[in-house]
């Protein structure tokens, strides 16, 4: 099991809008008995400094599993087991949560002051040490974003285009699709839901 990587997330419920920021250290050498090698501790935010209104507030053990040792409300725990269960792997995605909140690195809690680290959430060290990426040219940054918009408008295309070609079998008369037309999120023409569905029902 891959295990989430030390550092500070902002989770967020899209129902409530509501959030909670978890920091997981692995510092346990100021506890009296020391826990098995591997335990780490979650901190939830409990003020508005973010790098010292922390309270510890459940423990991690080696092998992924929650351990709450002080009331900290069900929602900072519900927000742990999410981090732990879905953040593995997803880091750069909550932790920039927690950096465009605070203006801080998630990792290492350093402000953050260059164009590259302001938008991926971390610096280049981190970045480095977490093997995640990074870039600093302000170019490359804008490139990045126009590939993930790009994405993103191209899975709305084909959603709307796959949506529109099942509304013509639906209403499929006289061997001829509805004429809906289908169209990027830029606006241009994609294709009409009659090419559409030529292509999705080849039989019909």
């Amino acid at each position: 099991m891959t295990a989430l990587l030390t550092g500070t997330y902002t989770v967020v419920n899209p129902k409530t809008g509501g959030y909670r920021t978890v920091r997981i250290v692995s510092d346990t050498s100021w506890m009296t008995s020391p826990p098995p090698t591997g335990t780490r501790i979650a901190q939830l935010l409990i003020g508005p400094d973010n790098s010292s209104s922390f309270r510890g507030f459940a423990f991690i053990t080696p092998d992924g599993v929650a351990k709450p040792w002080r009331s900290a409300g069900a929602d900072a725990v519900a927000a742990l087991n999410f981090l732990l269960k879905r953040g593995p792997g997803r880091e750069a995605e909550f932790g920039k949560a927690y950096a465009v909140r605070s203006g801080r690195c998630c990792f290492c809690n350093r402000k953050l002051t260059t164009p590259g680290s302001v938008y991926f959430g971390y610096g280049p060290e981190c970045a480095t040490q977490n093997s995640l990426p990074w870039e600093s040219s302000p170019t490359q940054i804008l490139a990045a974003t126009l590939r993930q918009a790009d994405a993103a408008a191209s899975v709305i295309a084909e959603v709307s285009s796959v949506a529109a070609a099942q509304a013509a079998r639906v209403g499929w008369q006289e061997f001829r699709p509805n004429p809906v037309t289908i169209h990027n999120a830029d606006g241009t023409l994609t294709s009409t839901a009659a090419a559409r569905y030529a292509q999705l029902f080849p039989n019909d």
